[in-house]
């Protein structure tokens, strides 16, 4: 819904009314599917207790983080601008791939210790996901601009999963 939706009205372009209009169309629409399905089961079927899975853990051996959290984020900033920026390529887009793949090395198994440091992390992931995804798109479309590949193409007239 919304700024996550992938329902064709307004194709690429995510800007801040658009994504808000179909978080409150398409989130009536999602709202209103959910009761109709929940109005159709039996008492029976809606008085069932829940799936338990019994005792689940979520700790991890962690190791602290070593990392300066504002030179990395500069780091990534300076990386996403250079090379993943307005005009992109697959030289730069290597480029980038490359150095995120390092991030998430250094950063895989580190304590988060700090939002800062979840915040990285974070970003450092969806920046890898941006990457992948416009390595994968060889076309230019909207806002997505490859100078190696500067025609929109029928075939990527699809939405591309990462």
């Amino acid at each position: 819904v919304g700024e996550a939706a992938c329902n064709g009205i307004h194709g690429a372009n995510r800007l801040a009314s658009n994504s808000l209009l179909e978080g409150l169309v398409f989130g009536r629409r999602i709202a209103r599917s959910i009761n109709d399905r929940f109005a159709q089961e039996t008492p029976e079927a809606r008085a069932k207790p829940p799936v338990t899975l019994g005792h689940v853990s979520c700790e991890v051996e962690r190791r602290p983080a070593r990392r300066d959290v504002a030179a990395e984020t500069r780091r990534l900033q300076a990386r996403m601008t250079l090379d993943v920026g307005i005009i992109r390529n697959a030289a730069s887009l290597l480029r980038a791939t490359g150095e995120l793949s390092d991030m998430l090395a250094e950063q895989a198994g580190a304590q988060c210790a700090t939002i800062e440091e979840m915040e990285l992390r974070n970003m450092t992931q969806l920046a890898s996901l941006v990457a992948a995804a416009a390595t994968a798109r060889t076309e230019s479309r909207g806002a997505h601009y490859r100078d190696d590949y500067p025609q929109p193409s029928e075939d990527w007239m699809l939405n591309l999963v990462i």
